[in-house]
């Protein structure tokens, strides 16, 4: 059934978990390890895929993990609740997030965002704490940089 409907899969695609790992100290690191095909058969079908690794812990909250799967249309993004061992779906970036994190990329404050999308500080305020929220990150500076890590910018 997979290979009947591959030409409807998107194959550009970047795989991102995140997880936690105890050391021998007993204290815990966040892995996130990333996947993506790099090369296809005659058929189409990922023949070599590429994996690696970056350690996330001073990016993110602790005791928390995500899985974000980012093609060229779509971004999806789950947090893995501890608690109930399941994957919650997270509420996708809005356009409007999406160009927050452009321009906090490009280092502008929360008053010059405010000015330059016509809203008032405490959305943009908003806006950023409900990212931070959706990738469990621990400030501003972790959530950029965790967003060019998986591709969200």
């Amino acid at each position: 059934m997979f290979t009947k409907h591959r030409s409807a899969l998107d194959l550009e695609v970047l795989t991102s978990i995140d997880s936690l790992y105890r050391k021998k100290d007993n204290t815990y690191f966040q892995l996130l390890q990333q996947s993506v095909t790099v090369e296809r058969d005659a058929e189409g079908m990922p023949s070599l895929i590429l994996s690696y690794g970056h350690d996330i812990t001073p990016l993110k909250k602790e005791g928390t993990a995500n899985l974000v799967i980012n093609n060229r249309h779509d971004i999806k993004i789950w947090n893995y609740n501890f608690d109930k061992e399941q994957l919650e779906a997270v509420k996708p970036i809005s356009p409007q997030e999406k160009k927050m994190l452009e321009l906090l990329n490009q280092g502008r404050d929360s008053k010059k965002i405010a000015a330059e999308l016509f809203i008032s500080p405490l959305t943009v305020d908003t806006h950023r704490r409900n990212l931070l929220k959706k990738t469990n990150c621990v400030d501003t500076t972790a959530l950029v940089t965790y967003a060019k890590i998986v591709g969200l910018l």
